[in-house]
């Protein structure tokens, strides 16, 4: 393997440590703000507000965990390189 193959498995590597990272750092945000969500999110009449709030909520919480999973099972870095 070159030495720029290696410096891209290791960047793609870091890449992966990072999204966990992250995805771990807003599930557990998520966690601790559930609450706090249930006291005025849910228990409120459905308006506009509501359903943008929990699209935002939801849909972002979904493309980190895709991005998790997709780094994890290294369906995003299965491209070989060559030199």
């Amino acid at each position: 393997m070159s030495s720029t193959a290696t410096a891209i498995a290791h960047d793609i590597s870091s890449f992966s440590y990072a999204q966990t990272a992250v995805t771990v750092a807003v599930l557990y945000d998520h966690g601790l703000t559930f609450g706090r969500e249930i006291d005025y999110i849910w228990r409120r009449s459905p308006s506009l507000v509501t359903a943008l709030y929990l699209l935002d909520r939801y849909l972002g919480d979904a493309v980190v965990i895709i991005g998790a999973y997709l780094c994890l099972t290294g369906d995003a870095s299965t491209q070989e390189y060559d030199s």
